[in-house]
């Protein structure tokens, strides 16, 4: 896994955490585009073939 963002370190947090892009977008107050946008970076750079997967690999990296 490449060196993700601080930013994108935080939506993967939201997102182990269960909450929904949505969500993320009002806790971040960004939009849902950037954080699909983020999103996409986080599985490009784990190499992850869905969030759940970058999530699993960023978890085991802790």
């Amino acid at each position: 896994m490449q060196n993700l963002t601080n930013k994108e370190i935080e939506i993967l947090n939201l997102l182990t955490n269960g909450y929904s892009n949505k969500e993320i977008a009002n806790e971040m107050k960004i939009s849902t585009h950037t954080v699909k946008a983020h999103i996409n970076c986080i599985l490009k750079k784990s190499d992850a073939k869905n969030v759940l997967d970058a999530a699993l690999k960023f978890l085991k990296r802790r």
